[in-house]
C-alpha cells in the first residue's frame, strides 16, 4: 500500500500492510461489512418481484401468463422465467451475505484461517456470479423481441437502453466486488497492492461507464426543445445531476490511475508520488460522495413509508444500500491509495 517504492524496494505480495486498508484483516472486515450490508438491503427487492410474478402465475384463465409475456414484450416468455431470474438474484445476495460473514469469522478462529478463507472465498465467488447472472437474465427479459423493439420510438428505445445499462452497472459493482473479495479470501490476491487497486478501480470505472451516460441523458438540455414555438416542459429528476457528475469524476480518476499503472515505465512511476496519490484519493472520495448524495436525493427518503410492504419500499431500501456501497467503496480505495503516503510524510 501507499508509496510502492518506500525504502528503495517495490511492494509485492505480502508487503502492503500499512495498518489500514493495506492490512488484510482491516481490509477484509471493512469490505465484508460494506458488501453484507448492501446485500441485506438488496434482498427484499428481487424477493418482491419474485412474489409478484408468482401471484401472476396463479391468476385464473392464464391472464397472468399474458401479463408476464407482455412485461417482456415476447410471447415466448413465461412467469417462470421472471421468477427464476429474480430468485437467482435473491439467492446470489443471500449466498454473498454468508460468504461475507465467513470472511470476518476466519480472523477469529486460530489455525483455521486458510481453510475458512478458501470456503468463504468460493462461497463469495458463487454468490457474486449468481447475483450477476440473475440480473443479466432480468435484463434479457426486459429487452423485448426485435420485432417489438423496432416499433418503439427513438426516445422509448433510449429510455429502455439507459435503464438496462444502469441496471447492469449497479449490479456489476456489488457482484464484481463480491467476486474479487472472494478471490482474495481464497487466494490472498489483495496482498499485491497493484492488483488490488487496478482490479477494484477497474470495476468502478466499468460501472461509471455504464451508468454515467444514462444519468446524463435524464438531465434537461440547456436549450429546451420546442414544438411549434412552444417550449416542451422538462424537469430533471432529483439527484440525477449529482449522480451523473459523480460518475463522470470516477471515470476520469479511475481511467487515469489505470493508464498510469499500465504505462508505469513511460510515466516514471509518477502514480506512486505522494501528491499524485493524494489527488487520486481526493477525486475518488468526491466522485463517490457525489454519487451517494445523488442517489439519496433521488429516493425522497423523508417521504418513504417503510411500514408499507410494497415494491416501491423494497426499491427504496435497495437504493439506500447502494448509496452506502458506492460511497463506501470509493472511500475505502481512496484510503488504500493515499493513507500510507500521508502517514509517512508526517513522520
Amino acid at each position: 500500500m501507499g508509496n510502492s517504492k518506500s525504502n528503495g524496494t517495490s511492494k509485492g505480495k505480502g508487503s502492503s500492510d500499512d495498518g489500514c486498508i493495506g492490512n488484510r484483516k482491516v481490509r477484509t472486515i471493512v469490505l465484508s461489512a460494506l458488501l453484507a450490508a448492501f446485500f441485506v438491503f438488496a434482498c427484499p427487492y428481487p424477493s418482491k418481484y419474485s412474489d409478484l410474478f408468482k401471484d401472476l402465475k396463479d391468476t385464473p384463465l392464464g391472464a397472468g401468463e399474458l401479463l408476464c409475456a407482455g412485461a417482456a414484450g415476447d410471447t415466448d416468455v413465461s412467469c417462470d422465467d421472471w421468477i427464476t431470474a429474480y430468485t437467482l438474484v435473491m439467492v446470489g445476495a443471500i449466498v454473498c451475505i454468508v460468504g461475507c460473514v465467513l470472511c470476518v469469522i476466519l480472523f477469529f478462529i486460530a489455525g483455521q484461517e486458510q481453510m475458512i478463507g478458501r470456503i468463504a472465498g468460493f462461497i463469495l465467488l458463487i454468490g457474486g456470479i449468481l447475483y450477476l447472472v440473475g440480473w443479466i437474465m432480468v435484463m434479457l427479459l426486459m429487452r423485448p423481441s426485435d420485432d417489438v423493439y423496432d416499433l418503439y420510438t427513438d426516445d422509448a428505445k433510449q429510455q429502455l437502453d439507459s435503464a438496462l445499462s444502469v441496471m447492469f452497472g449497479e449490479a456489476l459493482l456489488a457482484g464484481g466486488s463480491a467476486i474479487l473479495l472472494g478471490a482474495d479470501a481464497a487466494f490472498q490476491m489483495y496482498e499485491n497492492e497493484a492488483f488490488r487497486l487496478a482490479s477494484n478501480l477497474g470495476i468502478i470505472l466499468a460501472v461509471a461507464c455504464f451508468c454515467c451516460p444514462s444519468y446524463y441523458a435524464q438531465m434537461c438540455p440547456a436549450d429546451p426543445d420546442t414544438i411549434g414555438g412552444i417550449e416542451v416542459p422538462c424537469e430533471t429528476p432529483d439527484g440525477v445531476a449529482a449522480i451523473a457528475t459523480g460518475y463522470g469524476i470516477l471515470i476520469i480518476t479511475c481511467a487515469a490511475y489505470i493508464i498510469l499503472y499500465i504505462c508505469t515505465c513511460l510515466t516514471c512511476n509518477c502514480k506512486d508520488a505522494c501528491l499524485v496519490r493524494v489527488l487520486f484519493a481526493v477525486a475518488l472520495v468526491v466522485g463517490g460522495i457525489l454519487c451517494a448524495i445523488g442517489y439519496w436525493a433521488s429516493l425522497n427518503v423523508d417521504d418513504a413509508n417503510f411500514d408499507d410492504d410494497s415494491l416501491t419500499t423494497a426499491r427504496t431500501v435497495y437504493y439506500i444500500g447502494y448509496t452506502f456501497l458506492i460511497g463506501g467503496l470509493c472511500c475505502v480505495w481512496a484510503l488504500d491509495i493515499a493513507f500510507d503516503d500521508v502517514k509517512n510524510n508526517k513522520k
